[in-house]
């Protein structure tokens, strides 16, 4: 297992800062999603897409749940650690 980790940008009572959120994945579809941020080409671009979007929905809904707001395509890092 591998922890995706996200930083990105966030809004909480008009201010903008950082959050970041860790999800364990198996560590070949972590390394997948970190090679869409890198805009590898071993990546068909609808595949990488597609993965940016789902982590950036997934960020998204982890705010909501922080009751934050999260800047939409702000991903700043991912990185992968292993458990």
């Amino acid at each position: 297992m591998t922890n995706l980790i996200l930083t990105y940008d966030t809004i909480q009572d008009g201010e903008v800062g950082e959050a970041c959120v860790a999800i364990p994945l198996e560590h070949d579809r972590a390394a997948q999603f970190k090679a869409a941020f890198e805009h590898s080409p071993t990546l068909h671009k609808g595949e990488a897409f597609e993965l940016r979007d789902l982590a950036n929905r997934f960020c998204a809904s982890c705010e909501k749940v922080r009751r934050r707001e999260y800047v939409d395509e702000s991903i700043k890092s991912v990185e992968l650690r292993e458990v």
